[in-house]
């Protein structure tokens, strides 16, 4: 998995003091969504903002301003954070956790562990029943952790990079107005930890857990290191991006679609 970057948090700081005039609450101009309410995101290289043809900035590369109106997390939905630097909101747990983290290490806030594109049909309850059938629909139509045994290790055949996108993916876990987060939605939250690591993730507005993962390989929890692994909905050659962290590192690479981990529910 590739390292983040640590530059990009001194650039964030640079970046958004150098911006701060350009992205007031009324300025729709180079914002990716626009609306005078809407979170104003900048992707910057080489201390440009740059814009495609579509509309859309480039994707995070060696530095970032996020522009945030001042009200951004202001009456916020029950059972929601919100990130005041990002001004995104997010559900206050994971999906299948009891309460929010009162610790890294809560187990009451681990939650399930989800394999990627599947709904909540039972398969990511952490003591599931395994198989090695692979599915052929995108609703297996049973609760069992699915373990692949060739490449590209995913669950289902064909494969469908569609199931967690946006908030009307088919198979999208989350609460209706939720979804599942991009991986650069991730990296931008990383940038505003205080460290990256473990204790950077609980110490964050979302709380996050070394709540560990699930091995495709035979079903059991992966707890030989402590860590916390989050999907993302990005894909990338057949596998999807994860934010993985433990004790020592932040990382967010690609891993087998069949390999289970935390979800975490971003507001659309």
């Amino acid at each position: 998995m590739k390292k983040l970057n640590k530059i990009s948090r001194l650039w964030l700081v640079v970046a958004l003091f150098a911006l701060n005039t350009n992205c007031n609450k009324d300025d729709d101009s180079n914002t990716n969504g626009g609306g005078g309410d809407t979170p104003k995101r900048y992707s910057c290289v080489e201390g440009n903002c740059e814009e495609d043809a579509n509309g859309n900035f480039s994707s995070l590369v060696s530095c970032q301003a996020i522009c945030v109106p001042a009200n951004a997390c202001d009456n916020l939905p029950p059972g929601t954070v919100c990130n005041p630097t990002t001004g995104r909101i997010w559900i206050d747990r994971n999906l299948g956790a009891s309460r929010v983290a009162n610790a890294s290490n809560d187990s009451g806030a681990y939650g399930d562990l989800y394999q990627w594109g599947r709904g909540d049909d039972g398969h990511q309850v952490r003591n599931s029943g395994i198989t090695n059938i692979l599915a052929t629909s995108p609703q297996p139509g049973h609760g069992e952790f699915i373990l692949p045994n060739l490449a590209p290790f995913d669950w289902l055949t064909p494969q469908n990079n569609s199931l967690w996108q946006g908030v009307n993916g088919e198979n999208n876990p989350c609460p209706t107005g939720y979804r599942l987060p991009t991986i650069t939605e991730w990296e931008q939250e990383v940038q505003t930890w205080s460290s990256d690591d473990a204790s950077g993730a609980f110490d964050s507005p979302l709380k996050l857990t070394t709540a560990y993962s699930r091995k495709r390989t035979d079903g059991d929890i992966d707890n030989s290191v402590e860590h916390g692994g989050y999907w993302s909905n990005t894909v990338v050659n057949g596998n999807a991006r994860v934010l993985y962290f433990n004790n020592h590192i932040t990382s967010a690479g690609g891993d087998s679609r069949a390999n289970g981990y935390s979800v975490r529910c971003i507001m659309d």
